[in-house]
């Protein structure tokens, strides 16, 4: 092989090199626009691309050159667009004109103006391309909607029928339909009667039911006579009387607690206003009134004690609505012993909603204490054998959050795994589990900090 200085000795080296000394060779323009240091040639490149943008527009409308040539050219001109671009950049940075600001503007072959000078654009037989076409399809712009003066302008007695019978034909053609249908109905009751007798049966006297009975019943109803002894009305239901209907309320108020009435423990104080007006001068209410709350962590009585405390009106606990109350319905899981989950006085929570054998996480714990290992201070250091016998679990109950969130996962994870016998291994993946009941699931609540967490 030819070493570099053989090379450059050669015929055409030494002629290529003799042209350039006299100025003859063609300068190629710079990959890129960074590498130019002068103004004039700076612009000189810039032109150049202009040229060049110019023959392939004037080329690309001809819709003959196919659609392969088509894109080709568009890609080019896409190219020479971004490259033109940065020569501009270029000469704005070697302190020329800005061209971006102050240049020509570029126009299609239609004469419209090129828009925006970012992005892909097309020229030419490139916009009936297929797939291009439908991006310069304007949608059609929707009807215009009429306006309430323009509907209600045919809307007239005769849109809701009032003029039905007013032509002279429609009543005519009911009463002779009213007629043919009586004359069958009366017919085939003559033919049933006819049919009646013939088997010997006896007639059954016919009931007016349109008579009025002059005596009404105590349950059916009472009669209002007038100051003449004139019958007014009958009732066939019970009627209250206007003292009745003076006492009891037609409305009631069902109120959420956290966030409405109290922040935590601190009172809102408009709350504690609006609740003196809908108690009368004994402090009972106007109105029926309850409380409502997704907190479990308490009984009834205690957060109606709080509520009263806090609002300075007598509250009953039958008033008090809170997570776990509906779980009184679930009465077939009463019997049952199901594991709660949560905090506060858990059993005595459970045994007021009826459950007859409840199991917290605790009782679990201690029963099969190497199921916790999460906390190594709370780990036993020796293990004695419990005196209490668990039966099956057969329901978890969640009153709401815990405190120890590792152990109660866990040892629930174990209980639904095992079908209620943590102490066993899992020889399965159990499905259906045994049924978990959830009372709140909302993990994220303000209470008195600045923001939800």
């Amino acid at each position: 092989m030819a070493r570099n200085a053989e090379k450059a000795m050669t015929a055409l080296a030494r002629f290529r090199q003799a042209q350039l000394e006299e100025g003859k060779v063609k300068e190629r323009r710079p990959f890129l626009a960074s590498e130019c240091n002068e103004l004039p040639k700076a612009e000189k490149w810039r032109r150049q691309i202009i040229g060049e943008i110019s023959k392939k527009v004037a080329q690309i409308q001809n819709a003959g050159l196919g659609e392969f040539r088509i894109r080709d050219l568009n890609d080019e001109i896409n190219k020479l667009l971004r490259e033109k671009g940065h020569w501009e950049v270029r000469i704005r940075e070697l302190g020329g004109p800005d061209y971006a600001r102050i240049g020509p503007r570029m126009l299609d072959h239609e004469g419209k103006e090129v828009p925006g000078n970012r992005g892909y654009k097309y020229f030419g037989a490139a916009k009936d391309l297929p797939g291009v076409r439908e991006l310069f399809e304007k949608e059609p712009l929707p009807p215009p909607r009429k306006t309430r003066a323009e509907l209600m302008k045919s809307i007239d007695a005769e849109y809701y029928g009032y003029r039905d019978e007013d032509d002279g034909i429609l009543e005519p053609l009911e009463q002779e339909h009213e007629k043919k249908v009586i004359a069958e109905a009366v017919e085939k009751w003559k033919m049933e009667r006819e049919a009646r007798l013939a088997r010997g049966e006896e007639e059954e006297e016919e009931v007016n039911i349109y008579a009025v009975d002059d005596e009404s019943d105590e349950e059916g109803g009472k009669e209002k006579e007038g100051e003449e002894g004139q019958q007014k009305f009958i009732a066939h239901v019970p009627v209250p009387s206007q003292q009745e209907l003076n006492v009891l309320p037609s409305f009631g108020f069902l109120f959420d607690i956290d966030g409405v009435l109290v922040r935590g423990k601190t009172p809102i104080p408009a709350a504690k206003i609006a609740f003196q007006k809908l108690v009368n001068s004994q402090g009972q209410f106007l109105v029926p009134v309850v409380f409502v709350t997704n907190a479990g962590d308490c009984l009834r009585q205690k957060k109606a004690d709080q509520l009263s405390h806090v609002l300075g009106v007598p509250i009953a606990q039958d008033q008090v609505m809170m997570s776990h109350s509906p779980l009184r319905m679930f009465k077939r899981y009463h019997p049952k012993c199901v594991l709660v989950s949560g905090q506060g006085p858990l059993l005595d929570i459970a045994q007021d909603l009826g459950f007859s054998q409840p199991v917290t996480i605790e009782m679990l714990r201690e029963k099969y204490p190497l199921l916790d290992v999460v906390d190594h201070d709370r780990a036993p250091g020796v293990l004695y054998p419990s005196a209490a016998e668990l039966p099956k679990i057969e329901a978890v109950v969640l009153f709401g959050e815990p405190v120890r969130w590792e152990t109660n996962l866990q040892l629930i994870i174990d209980v639904l795994l095992t079908s209620g016998y943590p102490g066993n291994p899992y020889h399965h993946e159990n499905y259906p589990h045994i049924p978990v009941l959830a009372c709140n699931m909302d993990l994220m609540w303000v209470a008195e900090a600045q923001s939800p967490r």
